[in-house]
């Protein structure tokens, strides 16, 4: 009995330390992924680019990354998370330095691709990690914590990321991403494993709500018809496209152009006004695993509720652009921050729920794709209004942001009546 307790203490480290090094991991994703945002006025002067081509520039990082989801969930199922993030990571440093190097906007986008597709292979092997090293009851409120973590990761793309470019440049911070991106990567080669057994420690029990993980498992074929014909994977790839999509289209890239240009801030000012969309982010994440885990019962209502109140956070800059007063601007992102990430964490639990353990990696790839898939859409749709309301003088208005942003609108309701169709996990439709 002393030796099994030794060694389910020593699993427990191990387990905190690998969630540790995959949180790190997380971070870097957000912070590759909202970059642009605070150096896009550098940038477009930099490179020559309109805010049509831009808005293309800064997508190329969502569209591999999207389709890589699928792929990322195979992967984690078949070669092993630990080699999948690794490698990814390694592609992720080289796409960071060649966009640092970039003089045109052709070599910028495909090193955003290189970006976008390094990282795509992150989220989804480091949470089939956590179901290996963690239980049931843990997962709800890791997964919560690591979510809160990409909000780190958004702050790190703003202030800190703000300043670092006026002490290095855009050019050389781009750099700096890249070299933090391969030490991760060399970390999590050497210190993550993709179950306890591979240490030698007994496995973690995973309770299920779904289907036993000791049924026989599925080949990848059907995985995949099962997961096709559950209607609950659709309304949540609806509801995850427009949801994502509305805070990709301002805090990934037009959120800080809009401060700077509408209400004059300079590029630190916008970062720490935008910073407040991280600390939004942190808060929600915490508290929705944890409510996620104690009221199981009212994820559909709370996931209601918040894409309700981001929909209606999204009228300001829509239908009153530049009118809030700059000092009030800090609270309404942390508003947005906080409403924009607080649903995910229900949804990956949700899926937990509904699927069964075999499947964890798959799914969670293929739900994966739509949030991608709104960003990269979203992104040069607000850049080509923006370019045809300048009339090619460059100038920007507060109108014709709140023209841009109006897109927000509809996608909040599409969003909104997508999250009351949602099924509560139950037997009556779970998959087997």
């Amino acid at each position: 009995m002393g030796q099994k307790t030794k060694q389910i203490n020593q699993r427990s480290h191990r387990a905190y330390l690998i969630f540790s090094l995959l949180c790190a991991a997380y971070l870097l994703v957000y912070f590759h992924r909202l970059a642009p945002n605070v150096v896009a006025l550098d940038l477009m002067k930099d490179l020559n680019t309109g805010s049509g081509l831009f808005g293309v520039l800064a997508s190329a990082y969502f569209y591999p990354y999207a389709l890589m989801q699928l792929p990322a969930g195979l992967l984690a199922d078949g070669w092993g998370a630990r080699k999948t993030i690794c490698s990814s990571f390694c592609l992720a440093a080289l796409g960071s330095f060649v966009f640092a190097w970039a003089q045109t906007p052709l070599v910028a986008i495909l090193a955003r691709i290189m970006v976008g597709l390094g990282v795509s292979l992150c989220f989804v092997p480091a949470l089939k990690v956590l179901t290996r090293w963690f239980t049931a009851a843990q997962f709800a409120a890791l997964t919560g914590f690591i979510l809160a973590i990409g909000g780190l990761g958004v702050f790190c793309a703003t202030t800190p990321l703000a300043y670092l470019t006026v002490w290095l440049s855009w050019r050389g911070s781009f750099v700096f991403m890249g070299m933090l991106t391969f030490l991760v990567a060399v970390l999590v080669w050497f210190l993550v494993r993709d179950t306890p057994e591979e240490m030698g420690f007994p496995p973690v029990a995973l309770p299920l709500s779904g289907p036993e993980a000791g049924q026989p498992q599925s080949g990848i074929k059907d995985n995949l018809g099962l997961i096709l014909k559950s209607p609950a994977f659709w309304l949540l790839c609806i509801w995850f496209f427009f949801h994502a999509g509305i805070f990709f289209g301002f805090a990934g890239l037009w959120g800080g152009p809009y401060l700077m240009q509408v209400y004059g801030m300079t590029k630190p000012q916008a970062g720490n006004a935008l910073s407040f969309i991280a600390l939004g982010m942190i808060a929600s994440g915490i508290l929705m695993g944890r409510l996620s885990a104690r009221y199981p019962q009212k994820r559909k209502v709370i996931v209601v509720f918040n894409t309700s109140m981001l929909t209606l956070f999204c009228t300001q800059p829509s239908l009153f652009p530049g009118l809030l007063p700059a000092e009030w601007m800090p609270v309404w992102c942390l508003g947005f921050g906080f409403f924009s990430s607080a649903s995910p964490v229900l949804v990956f639990s949700m899926l937990k729920e509904i699927f069964p353990l075999s499947m964890t990696g798959t799914v969670t790839g293929l739900i994966n794709l739509s949030p991608f898939l709104g960003g990269a859409l979203i992104q040069p749709l607000i850049g080509y209004i923006l370019e045809a309301d300048s009339n090619g003088g460059g100038v920007v208005t507060a109108q014709a942001y709140g023209e841009a942003f109006m897109v927000f609108l509809p996608m909040g309701g599409i969003a909104v009546l997508t999250a009351l169709l949602l099924r509560l996990p139950g037997k009556d439709n779970q998959v087997t």
